[in-house]
């Protein structure tokens, strides 16, 4: 994918972030074996559409956003068809998604290990942006994102993993962690 290149947006009065953000991810994650042309990019979005109407969750989706076990089914579904047009295997992993307590220094140390393989990491974030994202990569002092609200760059002193540990500006869901990569 060229350096220039721009994550698809999200429009101003929707809830989308889930469907953007995972859009986002594959077309990172596919960038280097089989990039995703602007019609399969559209492709994948009229297919959440359809498939959060199938499920009866368009109207909330668009007006309120959604949980992260529907945003998860939502990548496993886009991940499928995804791998069923570019004719790859789409590998998710939550490294996170049965534990408590997780650390600051252990997100951290998990992220730097899937940057170092050029793995693209999905998270939701509260605090203040309370929204869905990408991670394109991660250094020692911040987390560059791939954002559909045009969101770039998150430094690790202002995030926690708990709202517990006080006010700081961004609170990172070590549960919702994902991790696409393209199976060779």
């Amino acid at each position: 994918m060229e350096q220039n290149s721009i994550p698809y947006q999200q429009g101003e009065f929707d809830g989308l972030c889930a469907v953007y953000s995972t859009i986002n991810a594959i077309r990172l994650t596919l960038a280097h074996k089989r990039p995703l042309t602007y019609k399969q990019c559209q492709t994948l979005f009229y297919e959440a559409i359809a498939f959060m109407e199938d499920k009866g969750k368009l109207s909330t989706t668009i007006t309120a956003g959604t949980n992260f076990i529907f945003w998860f089914t939502i990548q496993n579904h886009l991940c499928k068809i995804a791998s069923e047009i570019t004719q790859t295997t789409i590998k998710i992993e939550r490294p996170f998604k049965t534990s408590k307590g997780v650390y600051l220094q252990q997100l951290k140390t998990q992220l730097l290990e899937y940057n170092s393989k050029n793995l693209i990491c999905l998270a939701a974030l509260a605090g203040y942006y309370k929204h869905y994202t990408v991670i394109q990569s991660t250094s020692a002092h911040r987390i560059k994102l791939f954002d559909s609200y045009n969101y770039h760059w998150i430094n690790w002193n202002n995030i926690r993993t708990s709202s517990k540990a006080g006010n700081e500006l961004h609170i990172f869901r070590p549960s919702s962690l994902t991790m696409l990569g393209v199976i060779d």
